[in-house]
C-alpha cells in the first residue's frame, strides 16, 4: 500500500487506535537523514501483539517519507469479516 497524498497514512489509523492497548519500543536508529524504529503494538484483537518497524526518510522540511514493515497475514481473516469485497478469492474445487 502507498500514498502520495502526505495525510493518505492517516485514513485508517482512528480505527487502528481503537484497537491498540498499548507500545513497546524496542530500538530506535538514527541517521542524518533518516531514521528507524521498531516496536511491538499490542492489540485487543485475535492478532495479539505486532511487531512493526517504520522506516523515515527526511531533508531540511521534515519527513518526505516513511515505510511501515509488518506482516499482514494475522490481520487477513480479521480483514475478510470487516470488509468482504476485500476478502482473497476462494480457490477454485478441483
Amino acid at each position: 500500500m502507498s500514498s502520495d497524498d502526505p495525510a493518505g497514512h492517516l485514513a485508517g489509523l482512528a480505527g487502528f487506535l481503537r484497537v491498540v492497548t498499548g507500545v513497546d519500543m524496542i530500538s530506535e536508529l538514527y541517521g542524518e537523514r533518516e531514521a528507524t524504529l521498531v516496536y511491538d503494538v499490542h492489540t485487543a484483537t485475535p492478532v495479539g501483539t505486532q511487531r512493526t518497524a517504520e522506516h523515515f526518510r527526511l531533508d531540511d522540511t521534515g519527513i518526505t517519507s516513511i515505510t511501515l514493515i509488518f506482516d499482514g497475514t494475522p490481520w487477513q481473516p480479521m480483514l475478510a469479516v470487516m470488509n468482504p469485497s476485500n476478502a482473497p478469492a476462494a480457490k477454485p474445487a478441483s
